[in-house]
This record gives structure tokens, C-alpha cells and sequence, in this order.
């Protein structure tokens, strides 16, 4: 009987879900001290970010419309200084994502170096924000779609 209780419980309360912004931890909110805008997420920066659309040159251009986004992870457990297409940018915090709005459509060489000198380097591709959420749409779609029990068949 106690298991029933236990399992309505459980029925009864929302999961918990990540507080829903980018750069959260679970239910957490976004870190206060890190920059928001043009170049978000950083926990200190080295350019005008209003400029870095004009400064950061993609290896392979896509396009010459600087209004694609470049989302770069950091995944090491420690801080790195991140330098995109030879443009030292700013500090990434451990285990984060940083993101530059109005950059040019197209894919930028990534290297990001920790305190112990070790280097990632890495390419990233630009994206609309518009591309992303439809990319997401559909990724939720198809896994609906694989989880949706097959209909039987009458014999």
C-alpha cells in the first residue's frame, strides 16, 4: 500500500526540467557574471563584441550576411581562453557554451587553451538561429515518431 502512495506521489509532481535558458545548469539560472548580448556567455572578453562580426572571417564562407549565430563548447573541466579564426575573443568557463551573434555564414577554426597550456582545436559552423529550432522540431518529431507503438494488423 505504502508503494501506491509512494507511486502517485511521484504520478502527481511535475519532473523537474532545466530553468530553460541557455547556458543554465538543471534548474539554476544563467550565471549573472557572464556576458549577454552580441557575445554571450563568456566569463571575460578581450573585444568590442559589437565588432566581432566584422573581425571573425570564416575559413569556408557560406555567405557575406552577418546574422548566423557560432555556438562553441568547452568541454573540459576547466576554464580555456577561446580564439576563433585567429582573433583571441575572451574566457569560456568550464563545461560551457558561448555564443556569437552576427557572425558571417560559414565554418570558423576553434582553438580553445587551458591553464595548463593543453589546446583544443576544433571547427564549428555558423547557423541561423531560425535553422536551429527547425533542426530541433524535427529531431523531436522523428523521436515521437520511434517511440509511437506500431498499429497491428488484423489477420
Amino acid at each position: 500500500m505504502t508503494w501506491l502512495v509512494a507511486l502517485g506521489f511521484l504520478a502527481a509532481t511535475p519532473a523537474v526540467a532545466g530553468s530553460g535558458t541557455h547556458n543554465a545548469f538543471g534548474p539554476y539560472d544563467v550565471n549573472p557574471t557572464l556576458t549577454q548580448g552580441t557575445a554571450e556567455g563568456f566569463r571575460q572578453l578581450y573585444v568590442d563584441p559589437d565588432k566581432l562580426g566584422e573581425l571573425l572571417q570564416p575559413v569556408e564562407a557560406v555567405g557575406d550576411t552577418a546574422d548566423d549565430r557560432l555556438e562553441v563548447e568547452n568541454r573540459t573541466s576547466a576554464w580555456t581562453e577561446l580564439t576563433v579564426s585567429g582573433v583571441r575573443v575572451g574566457i569560456v568557463g568550464p563545461l560551457t557554451s558561448v555564443v556569437l551573434h552576427g557572425v558571417k555564414p560559414g565554418a570558423y577554426e576553434t582553438s580553445q587553451v587551458g591553464p595548463t597550456g593543453f589546446t583544443t582545436t576544433r571547427t564549428f559552423t555558423s547557423e541561423t538561429f531560425e535553422a536551429r529550432k527547425a533542426a530541433a522540431q524535427q529531431a523531436a518529431e522523428e523521436e515521437v515518431a520511434e517511440e509511437a507503438p506500431e498499429a497491428e494488423t488484423p489477420e
